[in-house]
């Protein structure tokens, strides 16, 4: 049989049984451990290594985990660190054709780092646990509990920074770099942008290569700064200021060549770490203004 064929060569270690009166320590520190480590493998496995602010970010995250991974020197030894910095080191400074294979190893022994964690936490979780209940009151494992959480805890700000960079990837890609490549790998295939529907875009990436031309006719010398950061669920809303120059027809409105500022706010509804819907409200009467034309009627919907 498949099963047998594949069966562990090494007796199981039964857990110890569990008393809801006791303190489970490593059980709530694993949890959020396993899924900012499952969180970093998935966002560099989903890359674009070509795209160097989704490098950057992902290299990022990854130094931020093994910087908390250090934490527990008997779960990831120092070699083991060593070697994924070194990957992710040779893979800032590859160009061109050789980042992809580059890029395919760091995942790769990330992959491996991530598995061996994972069982390290399962013995300790399984094996351990009796020890320290025989050592320790629950008030002390409590206190022990505080300590390792404010110490090697991931940082709450990761999930906030994991929601808002797909976000400021794709404000971006769209608005800044008018990449509409870019921004297509950054949404999901049903991907809706209402203000774009509303002038006959059609949903997915197809709506963002007919929307992008646009933006990059129009504009010059752009850029985009963010405000203010809200993370509410699957919701992400961001306060910006945009600003650039009018250097061509912008849905209808002929070139005035002047330069504008003007500030936003946008809302995007995320699904699997990508952009779902997306909503934006912004200070077109002040554009109107700062531009010095009768109406932006043709461009409110934009």
């Amino acid at each position: 049989m498949i099963l047998s064929t594949f069966a562990d060569p090494h007796p199981a270690i039964a857990p110890p049984k569990a008393s809801s009166a006791r303190m489970q320590l490593c059980a709530h520190i694993h949890k959020e451990l396993r899924a900012f480590m499952g969180a970093t493998l998935t966002g560099l496995g989903r890359m674009d290594c070509h795209d160097d602010q989704a490098l950057k970010y992902a290299l990022d995250q990854l130094d931020q985990l093994l910087d908390v991974c250090g934490g527990h020197a008997q779960d990831a030894p120092a070699p083991a660190t060593a070697r994924l910095r070194a990957c992710a080191e040779r893979l800032a400074c590859t160009r061109g054709a050789a980042r992809e294979p580059a890029a395919a190893h760091l995942y790769r022994q990330l992959a491996l780092f991530v598995a061996d964690h994972f069982q390290t936490m399962e013995n300790q979780e399984s094996q351990d646990t009796a020890g320290l209940w025989a050592a320790y009151s629950d008030a002390e494992l409590a206190g022990i509990h505080v300590t390792m959480v404010t110490r090697f805890g991931p940082q709450p700000e990761a999930s906030l920074r994991a929601d808002t960079s797909v976000v400021e990837r794709f404000i971006d890609a769209v608005f800044v770099r008018f990449d509409a490549d870019a921004a297509a790998r950054l949404i999901t295939p049903d991907f809706v942008s209402h203000p774009w529907a509303a002038l006959g875009a059609p949903a997915g990436p197809a709506g963002v290569h007919a929307i992008v031309p646009f933006f990059r006719t129009g504009f010059g010398e752009v850029s985009a700064t963010v405000l203010d950061r809200l993370v509410d669920g699957d919701r992400v809303a961001l306060r910006y200021a945009y600003a650039g120059r009018h250097v061509g027809d912008l849905f209808g409105i002929p070139a005035t060549d002047r330069h504008f500022r003007m500030e936003g706010i946008a809302i995007f509804r995320l699904e699997d770490g990508r952009v779902a819907e997306y909503w934006r409200e912004e200070d077109m009467l002040g554009l109107q203004r700062q531009l010095g034309v009768a109406s932006l009627l043709a461009a409110t919907d934009a």
